[in-house]
């Protein structure tokens, strides 16, 4: 049944890589049969599954070009997966790497949670009201061929609005008499070349200042590389669509340059990934806008990145979009597109973030004061924990011990998990580069990117001196120190040399995983599992025994929030989004009573 392929896609995927995953510490086929026949339903679930999924997102008349992208993905995958499985083994020495490799089935997860909002924006829109009255407003610089778009263009609307954009004198003089010979065609000057995005939004906000505004406007350039032949296309379209846009899919055939070629391709892109939504031919000019979607959110002035703006704002502010196919026709008519500066502007704002308030100053030392009396407390609990725990060692060192030996037994893994998880200073290079690209994508703001990282390199300062205290005052031997040959030892590695209570790498890990966690909360899921595996590997290579690394990471974690109110109090990170509250019985009314 339909409603139950995503659940079964979904556990596919949890199956096929989890099995995997489950996998790799076998010692055994037979310990092993299990997690592969998990894997082997998984493996039939995705593959009898995946396309007829993907199939429900496929637009309407295009199911060609995109199962063609399904199966040549797949098989492309298919193929690379050979020589990758390859170059892991020769990587690590051993065949379990293939099962590592499966389990980037579970990276499937992700999309497919979010598949079904995605799905929902391709449902049909609602219909729209009927449009009725319609104008085309054609802005004009130096064409010649604004004679023909006009008459093209009356053909299909009920009146056509030619902008002067500061054109030279003989363009000037022909829309003068368009106007002039026909009552349908209008002329609004401009005093001089303000750019395309300024012409439009002039010419907008007259007719939306009119007693009878027009239901919706049509753009066309005044080139004719937008067919006014096409304008019944575009208000069909948008019988359930508040914004339709040209696209110009024949772009080589029709002769568009290859530098304006490569440069819509990558707006387009970006512009998907920006809004969310699948854009075509951003560059398009050629657009109908409903009248009640431009009030909503209207054209702000510019040049030819004006419309760019525009069409980002109409996508996030959730108006539906459809698009109808032009031809592309490149006549030889000159451009007034400057291909590096306009394409620098137009590429400017697909990446700009949305507008947000202005920063505000920094606070001042009253700020970080009254941190510390928030957390001077726990601060010092914690410490107490660890002198508490460091004095009671000698009678729960038994009962350590046996816990060590039970995880320590179940083996080191291969090579690269060690090389995943145990280098220091990498990772905590590789957290703090984590911080701030969060802190960059969910701001925009270099102040707060620069916060991040602050935050991340404050965190682990801090643990380090909390570190110091409890290793000053305790000097416990190491697993390998204590249980000589019963220890298993990750490659016969020694951390004899290294102090072992509390453990120093778990404490500053977790401050900084807690601090990442306050930066980017989205990925806390993610960190915190990060912070269990590096405390697991901990004991399985032979470094520390269970309750070094406990204590390291609970007081680190604590640390680490610590860390990163600070920096919020400093002004490097943006306040924290107010708690709701609860609603208030008093005011509840009278009927709601019992």
């Amino acid at each position: 049944p339909r409603e139950r392929v995503r659940p079964a896609l979904l556990l596919g995927a949890a199956l096929l890589g989890g099995g995997l995953v489950g996998a790799l510490p076998a010692s055994s086929l037979a310990v092993a049969a299990v997690p592969f026949a998990a894997a082997a339903l998984g493996a039939g679930l995705v593959t009898a599954l995946g396309f007829p999924y993907f199939a429900r997102f496929i637009p309407g008349g295009e199911a060609g070009t995109y199962s063609g992208v399904f199966f040549s993905v797949r098989a492309i995958a298919a193929t690379l997966a050979l020589p990758a499985a390859g170059g892991l083994v020769a990587v690590t020495g051993s065949y379990r790497a293939l099962l590592a490799q499966g389990a980037a089935a579970l990276l499937a997860l992700v999309p497919l949670r979010r598949a079904e909002r995605a799905g929902a924006a391709r449902e049909a829109p609602a219909p729209r009201p009927a449009l009725g009255r319609v104008v085309a407003v054609v802005p004009v610089f130096r064409s010649g061929q604004l004679s023909a778009v006009a008459a093209g263009a009356l053909e299909h609307v009920d009146e056509v609005l030619i902008v002067d954009d500061g054109s030279p004198a003989e363009i000037s003089a022909v829309a003068a008499r368009l106007a002039a010979e026909d009552p349908r065609v209008s002329l609004l000057r401009m005093d001089a070349n303000s750019g395309k995005g300024t012409a439009l939004s002039t010419a907008f906000a007259s007719l939306l200042e009119r007693p009878q505004p027009p239901d919706a406007i049509v753009t066309l350039d005044a080139d004719g590389q937008h067919p006014p032949e096409r304008i019944p296309a575009f208000v069909e379209a948008a019988a359930h669509a508040d914004v339709v846009i040209g696209h110009r899919r024949e772009r080589i055939r029709g002769g568009m340059p290859f530098v304006r070629r490569a440069g819509n391709a990558l707006t387009a892109a970006a512009m998907t990934l920006a809004t969310r939504r699948r854009m075509h031919d951003t560059q398009n000019g050629m657009r109908l806008i409903r009248v009640d979607a431009l009030r909503d959110t209207p054209l702000s002035p510019g040049g030819f990145e004006a419309e760019t703006r525009h069409l980002k704002a109409l996508a996030r502010s959730g108006a539906s979009i459809a698009w109808v196919e032009i031809p592309t026709i490149y006549a030889g008519e000159p451009s007034s597109f400057h291909p590096l500066h306009d394409s620098l502007r137009v590429g400017r704002e697909v990446v700009r973030g949305p507008e947000s308030a202005p920063l505000q100053p920094l606070p001042g030392a009253a700020a970080l004061v009254g941190v510390l009396r928030e957390w001077w407390l726990r601060l010092a609990l914690g410490v107490l924990a660890i002198i508490a725990i460091g004095l009671a060692l000698p009678r729960l060192q038994g009962t350590d011990e046996a816990i060590f030996r039970e995880i320590n037994g179940w083996g080191d893994g291969p090579e690269w998990l060690y090389q995943a998880l145990d280098p220091h200073s990498r990772n905590y290079a590789l957290l703090t580069l984590l911080a701030f690209a969060s802190a960059a994508l969910i701001t925009r703001r270099m102040r707060f990117a620069i916060g991040g990282a602050v935050g991340l390199v404050f965190a682990a300062l801090a643990s380090d001196v909390v570190l110091e205290i409890g290793q000053v005052l305790f000097d416990r031997d190491r697993p390998e120190e204590a249980l000589g040959a019963a220890a298993d030892r990750s490659h016969d590695r020694h951390w004899a040399a290294i102090p072992s209570y509390p453990s120093g790498h778990l404490m500053v890990t977790a401050a900084m995983v807690a601090a990442a966690s306050r930066i980017a909360p989205r990925l806390r899921g993610p960190l915190f599992g990060y912070l269990v595996a590096v405390g697991i590997t901990r004991i399985l290579f032979g470094a520390h025994f269970p309750l070094d690394v406990v204590v390291g990471g609970i007081v680190g974690w604590e640390v680490g929030l610590f860390s990163a109110a600070m920096v919020r109090a400093a002004g490097l990170l943006p306040a924290a989004s107010p708690q709701p509250q609860p609603a208030d019985p008093v005011a509840l009314p009278a009927a709601a009573a019992p």
